[in-house]
């Protein structure tokens, strides 16, 4: 599968594009920190690959003039009722240049009328309002929300990133640190009335 944007395009996720993180930019808010990937090793880099492609997970990268820019993960898929949940990163260097937007209007054409998907599901922490602000322009719709483990540090809790947020932040009688998580659904109609008029639709090759 090939889904060719304005400047981008999309295909299936191969184990050498993991090695292209030694490339990405880094996240300096603690928040982050566990998308710079930059420091796994070949060998992490191949297991990283390899955790996340199996049956029910299925992982595409992004490519900008074919340099790996991103990738849009399906997890949790189930079969039975056409649903899973989005995954979506994008290296630091091209953050708020539109092409999350445009990668995913080109998937959700894709997953919706080639692989027939009936529904996306997605969690977003609450403080991430650059996500959700694009997450809504796609038509993804608030359906609940929870709590989320943060895997941070103690020394990074008085970071000037994470006091920013500490309001969404809670830490539990264990000393663990939660994060509250915004819950979104999008369905077939959704992104017809909503986001699949976002960008102009590319071609579709499978």
């Amino acid at each position: 599968m090939e889904l060719s944007g304005i400047r981008i395009c999309i295909h299936e996720l191969k184990v050498e594009d993991a090695y292209f993180f030694a490339n990405w930019g880094t996240h300096q808010s603690p928040l982050f920190y566990d998308y710079n990937y930059q420091h796994h090793g070949v060998m992490g880099y191949r297991r990283w690959f390899e955790s996340r492609n199996h049956m029910f997970q299925h992982y595409f990268g992004i490519y900008l003039e074919e340099r790996f820019i991103g990738f849009i993960g399906m997890k949790k898929i189930n079969p039975l009722t056409k649903n899973s949940e989005l995954g979506l990163v994008i290296d630091p260097n091209f953050t708020n240049r539109g092409i999350g937007l445009e990668a995913m209007v080109f998937f959700l054409e894709y997953y919706f009328f080639k692989l027939k998907m009936k529904t996306m599901t997605l969690k977003v922490t609450k403080y991430n309002k650059a996500a959700i602000k694009l997450y809504r322009k796609l038509g993804f719709r608030f359906i609940g929300e929870s709590r989320s483990l943060l895997e941070i540090k103690t020394s990074n809790l008085m970071h000037p990133e994470v006091q920013k947020y500490a309001f969404y932040l809670h830490r539990d009688c264990f000393g663990r640190i939660w994060e509250e998580v915004w819950k979104m659904k999008i369905g077939k109609e959704d992104f017809e009335k909503r986001g699949r008029n976002e960008v102009s639709i590319g071609s579709v090759n499978r």
